[in-house]
């Protein structure tokens, strides 16, 4: 569930949106009871303070993208992964794999979209 929630907020629009809403909700169907845990808010709070910058920006350029935050404040919101049955290793490397493909992407595009450059 969470590498495909991890690759689904990366997905193209069409895809991203019905992906996010499918495995968070099985996401937290399965996994109530974890994310009532009050013993790491503070450490939650923080990490999910770190977002604010890129979710309020969201807000205000491009609205309908805010669901692309929903497979991070879930992975924030249920932090300690002790009852979540999940292979860290597969988690592991989705996430090497989308800040791979989101950095690449993101270098690649200011090279061909330059005014001086044609292609």
């Amino acid at each position: 569930m969470v590498p495909g929630l991890l690759i689904s907020g990366i997905s193209p629009v069409v895809l991203a949106k019905p992906l996010v809403a499918f495995f968070f909700s099985l996401l937290l169907v399965f996994n109530f009871k974890q994310a009532q845990i009050k013993k790491y808010i503070g450490f939650r709070a923080f990490l999910l303070s770190l977002l604010i910058p890129g979710i309020m920006m969201t807000l205000f350029e491009h609205p309908q993208e805010l669901i692309r935050f929903i497979p991070l404040v879930a992975l924030i919101w249920l932090f300690p992964y002790h009852k979540i049955q999940i292979d860290p290793k597969m988690v592991y490397s989705t996430s090497i794999a989308a800040i791979l493909f989101l950095t690449s992407a993101r270098t690649k595009t200011p090279l061909f979209t330059m005014p001086g450059i044609k292609f």
